[in-house]
């Protein structure tokens, strides 16, 4: 029924018209025709409209026009704001009464989640950013895409209960907040926000009405170049900004809804090479990487001269960033000549992208070798992971990569219908493979020949949002570079990352730290800058001033306790295999910092320093 009355929103038995017109006369007989076929066709249906609750709001930047309006011979109340699937509509579209409303709404969340993030027994700072992310921020943030052209005095009524809330989840009163717990600021959040819905607007079909005019919206100069300020307007500005980085995120991949057909094609058939447990590429440690060499040569060698060997590669300068693929066969066996070829995809890919066309690379090649050749069965080695079990596994693709993997699936048919079995399996990577490493060569060459193409590339929307946080990260790390204050943390953090979730034991322990790395401690240092609410910065064992840097690595009071705490890092570093150059304990390790560290070490790390801080007995 409502095809036929206009443009619309309608949710449950809630319905909400509109007409746009520079003259409110023609806006009011258009609206007064579509009321009026609207009331026709709920009696055709044997529906009624309750006319006391339809209200109407004429939305205008100037003057104060009225809209006169009946509908079953009942005028209609005009009312200057209007909730809508819970955006507060105001008549000039200023939204100040929502942004009220989201701050009201936001700061009692904060209050009913204040009582896990106590100082005495509270939950760890971990879980409070996670509870600020999911109860409060998620107030925010909704519909922001609807209200992004409200004022800066708006957004910064909402930036306090953002900083409010993180220093209740850290407990640490400081002007670096968001460096120090991970989260990006609210303003660039609220611009990622509206970037992503930009991309989930535009994976809509073409001819979708909000698609239709986003795209018009946003290509018309006569509407960029009005003086009003409009939710387009700040997408424009934003897009503009990353396309002077050369991120482009438009066009999107097309996505095809699979044929029958395609969804029984038959997958490759995954093998494994061995059932032991060889590491993770991050943390893999020689002796394992030299036994899966072993084992993959002597796999090899045992092949029959009718197996046709394969090894792929992706490459990806940047991830995301220049992308392209490889495929190196060995017609008659491993010890006969190599064929190399390599394939530049995009400007912009991932690695993942690129180690599924080197898949999609080798079945192109072999199928095209299979007439010339005697085999029976091509033997693809790839070392990724994800890509075999994207390729040989039905139903875990992804919609994004659905053409390749069809594509894919085809080859594997026509090689299967030419005798030929197609199988997959795992191959350490940078294990000192030859096959590997030539494959690993001709994909990067491949990548950098993408660097140079300009075309226009169809991103998978999954990439478009990668870029998009990777811009906005870069621009927070701009404005941190940048800052004039909080200082002492930036000589700790210089560089901003995400929240690394590391647990703790307590939140007292997770306060401690966030107040040694900010400098808002209670060393006397601190306390005397701060209101001299210490008689002297000078630390009780008068040898220096009782700073961060003091506390842990120079007092002379807590030598055994720091003693311990060296001897237990070194042990870390040893564990954990940690090269040499990276085996600094210094201000910077110590409070977690360094960057050449991997989580596992840093957590580990940052454990035994807690456990200093309490042997200490000192209030921090």
């Amino acid at each position: 029924m409502t095809k036929q009355i206009g443009p619309h929103i309608s949710y449950a038995d809630d319905l909400t018209l509109w007409i746009t017109s520079a003259d409110i006369q023609e806006a009011n007989a258009t609206m007064q025709e579509k009321l009026d076929e609207l009331s026709t066709l709920t009696r055709k249906w044997r529906l009624r409209i309750n006319t006391t609750k339809t209200e109407v709001v004429c939305f205008q930047h100037h003057g104060n026009s009225q809209a006169s309006l009946k509908m079953e011979n009942h005028e209609l109340t005009q009312v200057p704001l209007k909730i809508c699937l819970g955006v507060t509509f105001d008549q000039r579209l200023t939204f100040t009464e929502h942004v009220e409303n989201t701050r009201r709404k936001a700061h009692g969340a904060l209050h009913r989640v204040s009582c896990f993030m106590s100082d005495v027994g509270g939950t760890r700072c971990d879980v409070g950013l996670m509870l600020y992310q999911a109860c409060i921020r998620s107030h925010l943030e909704m519909a922001y895409p609807v209200w992004c052209a409200t004022s800066q005095n708006n957004l910064r009524k909402l930036d306090s209960v953002h900083h409010q809330s993180l220093q209740r989840a850290l407990g640490a009163p400081t002007s670096a907040l968001e460096v120090l717990s991970g989260i990006m600021p609210l303003s660039l959040r609220l611009e990622e926000v509206l970037l992503q819905e930009y991309i989930r607007i535009m994976q809509k079909p073409v001819a979708d009405p909000l698609r239709c005019q986003i795209t018009s919206l946003i290509s018309d100069p006569l509407h960029l170049e009005t003086k009003v300020t409009s939710p387009i307007h700040h997408l424009n500005r934003l897009i503009r900004q990353m396309e002077k980085k050369d991120r482009f995120i438009t066009p999107l991949v097309r996505i095809d809804t699979p044929s029958q057909q395609d969804i029984t094609l038959p997958v490759l058939d995954k093998i494994n090479i061995t059932e032991e447990d060889l590491g993770r590429s991050g943390t893999r440690t020689a002796e394992q990487t030299a036994w899966a060499k072993q084992l993959t040569t002597d796999f090899i060698n045992n092949l029959p001269n009718t197996t046709l060997i394969a090894f792929t590669d992706g490459s990806a300068l940047g991830n995301p960033g220049p992308c392209g693929a490889s495929a190196v066969l060995y017609p008659g066996g491993i010890t006969n000549h190599h064929v190399a070829y390599r394939e530049p995809i995009s400007k912009f890919g991932t690695s993942y992208l690129g180690e599924l066309v080197g898949i999609r690379l080798a079945l192109q090649q072999a199928l095209l070798l299979a007439d010339n050749h005697h085999t029976n069965e091509l033997l693809i080695f790839c070392d990724c992971q994800s890509a075999i079990l994207t390729v040989s596994t039905v139903g875990y693709e992804s919609s994004e990569n659905r053409n390749i993997i069809t594509s894919c699936r085809q080859l594997t048919k026509g090689l299967n219908d030419k005798g030929i079995a197609t199988k997959v399996t795992w191959v350490c990577g940078h294990a000192g493979l030859i096959p590997n490493e030539i494959a690993d060569e001709e994909a990067k060459a491949a990548a950098e020949t993408a660097k140079e193409d300009d075309t226009p590339t169809e991103l998978p929307a999954s990439l478009a949002k990668g870029l998009i946080k990777q811009h906005q990260m870069e621009k927070w790390q701009h404005a941190w570079d940048t800052a004039t204050t909080g200082r002492t943390l930036y000589s700790v953090i210089p560089a901003v990352r995400p929240c690394s979730r590391i647990r703790r034991p307590s939140r007292s322990s997770d306060t401690k730290l966030s107040r040694l790395k900010s400098g808002f401690s209670r060393l006397n240092e601190h306390l005397y800058r701060h209101g001299k609410l210490a008689e002297t910065p000078t630390c009780e064992c008068d040898q220096d001033i009782e700073d961060t840097r003091h506390f842990l690595l120079e007092c002379e009071r807590y030598s055994q306790q720091r003693e311990e705490m060296i001897d237990t890092i070194e042990s870390i570093f040893i564990q954990n295999e940690t090269p040499l150059p990276d085996r600094t304990i210094d201000i910077v390790t110590l409070l977690g910092g360094n960057q050449s560290l991997t989580p596992e070490v840093t957590q580990a790390i940052q454990s035994a320093v807690c456990l200093f801080i309490k042997a200490t007995r000192r209030g921090v």
